[in-house]
Parts: structure tokens; sequence; C-alpha cells
């Protein structure tokens, strides 16, 4: 006798395994090549220097991309000086007359840019010293790089050549693995006027933008967005071509029912005369026989929205506000909470890539090169970016206003005296406080006639105690 729950669970396996088969079936074809959405929108999946290069110089967002942090950072330049604030140094005249004879931060912006197209950049720090490209500087030890400095400048900066990755190759790399200097370049390959230069590392400032496992390698500016950009050339390129086909339009030539016998030779050469005079000359109008010419509707669509799609995404995976990416007049419509992220994302790369990563190792280089003499602590400065536009400005200083109002009005000042609200609730330093309550003081004695009003006589004798304690 047949066990029918047998015979059921039998049944329920192989329809499972039929509708696992089917559904297997169904993931293979979604996912096989002719599904694939890098195949089919003809995304690379492997993007070489060479192909930054191209849509750096190609693309006009592709040159925004890279260009737009190096740009906003670098509008404003680094004060660079030793530890002595008393007064300009030997060493900071030194810095500025290099500084300035050879337009370092011109060339170290230019840096900036090209390190950011691929994966990083080199600076070719050409000197006076006498020696060969491929040869190590002496008085830098070529594997742990520790330079053996001396107090006098011997040397001097011949040139300095920026290059991106697409012009260089990493021929050597440090193999000892005690060496600080492991796993980095030894040498270089620089493509100089169509030729490969070797050149040692201890001539070459390495720089490379958005370190992630490495600290050779970054992260190319253009990779999270190489698609968008791939988008924008099909769109802008489309649109070109649609207009060129679309915008003039295109007209059907059709034989008249009539008309019993095709077009003869003489007929058919009258005919494309017409036709080439229409399109290629001054002629508007066809002198046909026998034929009738029927005008086609051009296909013209607007591709602002499919651009402006394309920008957007590309602004939020870079994480700048969209009007400020467009540029510095749409920049000025950002709103004033966008513009301080902003201006605190750039103030941040000046201060965690800039000044640790380029800065300092370049400066250092100069000073191991015996360039520069030799300094062990010196300050990078870059000046305060100022995050309220004219409109928030005002706002705030009203508001200050309506403050400061309300506290004297009020008789707050019983409770709590000028100088601690200064201070403590209004946030001025110190001395500026003080000097506020002595003029407030002066005001009250020259107008009252001395009479303790709203500041007591005494109060900038203490507030020169409680300065003192």
């Amino acid at each position: 006798m047949v066990n029918k729950k047998l015979t059921n669970q039998v049944f329920n396996q192989m329809m499972l395994q039929n509708a696992t088969t089917l559904r297997r079936a169904i993931i293979d074809k979604v996912l096989s090549s002719s599904r694939d959405i890098n195949y089919e929108c003809q995304y690379p999946d492997v993007i070489t220097p060479q192909d930054y290069r191209d849509m750096y110089e190609r693309e006009g967002v592709g040159t925004r991309v890279v260009q737009i942090f190096p740009e906003e950072s670098w509008n404003v330049q680094p004060k660079i000086s030793d530890n002595d604030t008393s007064s300009e140094s030997t060493w900071d005249k030194e810095w500025a007359a290099i500084s300035d004879k050879h337009n370092i931060f011109h060339y170290l912006y230019r840096l900036d840019v090209l390190s950011g197209i691929g994966s990083y950049g080199a600076l070719l720090i050409g000197i006076d010293d006498g020696e060969q490209l491929n040869e190590p500087i002496e008085g830098i030890d070529p594997v742990t790089g520790v330079a053996t400095r001396g107090s006098t400048v011997t040397r001097k900066i011949t040139y300095l050549k920026p290059f991106d990755a697409s012009m260089i190759t990493i021929k050597e790399t440090e193999k000892n693995v005690t060496s600080p200097r492991y796993s980095y370049p030894v040498q270089y390959g620089l493509k100089i006027n169509g030729a490969e230069v070797v050149v040692h590392w201890t001539r070459i400032l390495h720089v490379a933008d958005n370190r992630d496992a490495s600290d050779v390698y970054g992260v190319p500016r253009m990779q999270t967005v190489y698609n968008r950009l791939l988008d924008i050339r099909k769109t802008l390129g489309g649109s070109g071509e649609m207009f060129w086909k679309g915008g003039f339009p295109g007209y059907a030539f059709t034989i008249s029912p009539e008309r019993t016998t095709a077009l003869s030779e003489s007929e058919k050469e009258a005919f494309k005369d017409e036709v080439a005079n229409y399109m290629n000359g001054l002629q508007r109008y066809f002198a046909l026989s026998g034929m009738e010419a029927k005008s086609l509707a051009p296909q013209v669509a607007d591709p602002t929205a499919h651009f402006t799609t394309q920008i957007k995404a590309i602004a939020i995976t870079l994480g700048a506000p969209y009007r400020v990416f467009l540029g510095t007049e749409e920049a000025k419509l950002a709103g004033a909470q966008d513009t301080r992220a902003w201006l605190r994302r750039i103030t941040k790369r000046q201060n965690v890539y800039l000044t640790p990563l380029m800065l300092r190792p370049f400066i250092n280089r100069l000073m191991d090169m015996k360039v520069l003499k030799p300094l062990d602590e010196f300050n990078v400065e870059w000046p305060v970016l100022d995050s309220l536009d004219e409109e928030t400005a005002a706002k705030v200083l009203e508001l200050k206003t309506k403050a400061l109002a309300s506290y004297v009005n009020s008789g707050v000042d019983s409770l709590i005296p000028p100088l601690e609200y200064f201070v403590e609730i209004y946030g001025m330093d110190q001395d500026r406080a003080m000097a506020m309550v002595k003029a407030m003081k002066k005001w009250v004695d020259d107008t009252v006639g001395g009479d303790d009003g709203d500041i007591r006589p005494d109060e900038d004798d203490a507030a020169e105690t409680q300065a003192s304690d």
C-alpha cells in the first residue's frame, strides 16, 4: 500500500526544487552580461590613468570635479614662519625669498590639481647638486629617508615640475620591511618631452589625495562620479546630435499618384540638383515635376532636466553644495548653512591634508636638500575663512544689539555685572570686555556727571583685579 504522507512529501520536495531551479534561472538571466548595468550603459570596468586624463582634458565637468577642492583651498595662502613670533626671523626671510622667486604656491596648487586626476601626483624638485636625477641626494639616507642636516644653505632650486599619474611610472619600491619607507617608491619614471627620465625618490615630492588603504595611492577625484561624467557626455553629445538632425526639418518625397512611370535618369539628376541647392545653397524652394515634398516634424527635446540631475548627483557625491559646484556666480545664491558647511570642509582639508601631507613634507624636503636652513619646528597658519555672507552677518549683528539692549534695559546688571555678561554670555575675550566696561563707565561719567547709573564707579578696578587674578 502506498504511503500517502510520503507521496505528498516527495511531491512537495519536487515542487520546491522546481521553484528553486526556476528562480535560479531567472536570477542568472538578470545577472548575465546582457543585463549587467555597466555593460548596458557602457561603463568601463577598469579606468586607466589615461582615461582620467582624457576625461579631465575633454569634459568640462570632469575638469571641475578635479579642480573644485584645490581652487577653494588655495583661494587663500597660508602663512609659514618659525616659532619666533616677536619679529620676522632670518628663516622667515629666506623662505619668503625662495617662495617669491620660484612661485612656490603656484606649483603646489598645480600639484594639488594634477594629483587628483589619477591616484597620485609628483613634484620634481630640481637642485644644483651636480648629480643625475636617478641618483639620491647627498645627505639623505635613501633607505630610511633620514637626513643629515647642516646649518649652511649650499644649494638652490633650479626648477619645479608637477606631474599627474598618467605621466609617471613607479619603477621600483622599497623592499626592506624594516625601513620606514617600506613599500614606498624608490625610482620613478617621468615622461618629460616625450621621453622617460628615471628619477630617485629624494628628488620627488609624492602627493596622494583621498587616501584610503594606501599611503602611496589615493582615490582619483573622478572615480566615484566617473559614470555620471559619462552620462553627461552622452546627454550633451546626444543633445547636439539631436539638434543637428532635428533642428533642420527633414523632407519626405513621394511620386504623385497620377504618374505611371518611374523617374528617368535625367529626372533623377535634376531632382538631386534641386535637393543639393536647397540643402547647401540659398535656394528656398523645390522645383519638382511629378513629385511631392512633405516636411517632417522635428524631434528635439530639452536636455536640461537630465543634465541637472547628473550635476546634482555629482555634487552630492563630492559633498559640495550644488550652487557652489556650478561656479562663483551661482555660489553667491547658496544658502548660508550650506556655505558654512562647505567652508568648514575646506578648512578641514587645509589642516588635515594640505598642511601635514603637502606643505610640511615639501618644506622639510627643502631643508633636507640644504636649500633652506634646517629648523626643528615651523608654523603653518591658514587664514580663517569667513563663513558669514553680508545678509547673515547683518542678522547676527541685529540679534546681538537686541540682546545687549535687553540686558541694559532689564536691570539684569544687578545680577550679572557687565564684565561677566560680556565674557561669559556675550562671548567676548577678557581684554575686549574690559575695554567695553571702561568705555561704558566713561560715557556714563561724561553724560550723567559721575552717578552710578548702570555702571558702578569701581567696575573698572574690579575688572582689572579679576583679570590679574
